[in-house]
């Protein structure tokens, strides 16, 4: 049996192959997925606005929960992102829930993440794994806490910063702070493309460098997608599927194995 040493060192290895062998490629362009940086788009306020204290002219912060009812309408979550008002070093956690905004259910996947700047903000939630969804379910998105930094929404009375009601952008669901918040703002993201392992919309040699560090261990897996890395779809990431996101990006490939029946 190889020692911890040597299975740490055959992870090295590992990685040093893929490195090689992306060397051996050459700098290369990026497979661009566009239109949807993070995957697809499930749910979004009316108009998909972006996160900005003009958008988004009010907020909450608060030691109590705060929560965000929504419909999807895919059959899969994986990726939420919130606009939150936050400084570099912020922790905040999603949780994910069955029920109603005035009545929510059990926890079905929870996450917490670090803000890395400052300022009004889209945060990203990568979910730990795919949360299956039933379309037109009514689901909760919860913020447990949020005493350092604060969820924005759209003005649901006149006070403050909010010299007029904004009209009911998300019709579909409420939140649980409807006397001062219309609603919350968010973004709900489906399954992303397969390859694309850090979302950014593009499938490059940066994903198959991270599926490889993934799978050696030199890297938390749950900041990538493992759906997206698992591109032969044998369940998880390997070493195989970071050789054909290479491969893909070089061109040597045109497509990925299809996974399902």
């Amino acid at each position: 049996m190889l020692s911890v040493s040597g299975r740490q060192f055959r992870r090295r290895l590992a990685v040093w192959a893929l490195a090689s062998a992306v060397a051996a490629i050459g700098l290369l362009p990026s497979t661009s997925r566009s239109g949807a940086a993070l995957g697809p788009l499930d749910q979004a306020l009316t108009g998909n606005p972006d996160c900005s204290s003009g958008n988004f002219r009010t907020s909450v912060s608060s030691h109590d929960p705060l929560e965000q009812e929504f419909v999807p309408s895919a059959s899969h979550l994986e990726r939420v992102q919130l606009c939150l008002a936050a400084t570099p070093g912020t922790q905040a956690t999603l949780n994910v829930r069955e029920g109603t905004a005035d009545d929510p259910g059990t926890i079905l996947a929870t996450k917490t993440v670090t803000t890395a700047v400052s300022g009004v903000q889209w945060v990203l939630v990568n979910l730990p794994a795919p949360l299956a969804t039933t379309p037109g379910a009514n689901l909760v998105l919860e913020i447990p806490e949020s005493s350092h930094f604060q969820w924005r929404g759209t003005c649901a009375a006149v006070y403050g910063t909010c010299t007029s009601v904004d009209p009911d952008l998300y019709p579909a669901g409420e939140p649980n702070w409807g006397q001062y918040i219309g609603d919350f703002a968010f973004r709900t993201y489906a399954s992303p493309f397969p390859g694309d392992g850090n979302g950014d919309g593009q499938v490059s040699m940066v994903d198959a460098m991270l599926t490889a560090q993934c799978v050696a261990g030199l890297i938390d897996c749950g900041t990538i997608s493992q759906t997206a890395a698992d591109v032969n779809c044998s369940g998880a990431p390997t070493m195989v599927d970071a050789m054909l996101i290479a491969q893909h990006v070089a061109g040597l490939i045109s497509e990925f194995p299809v996974c399902g029946p």
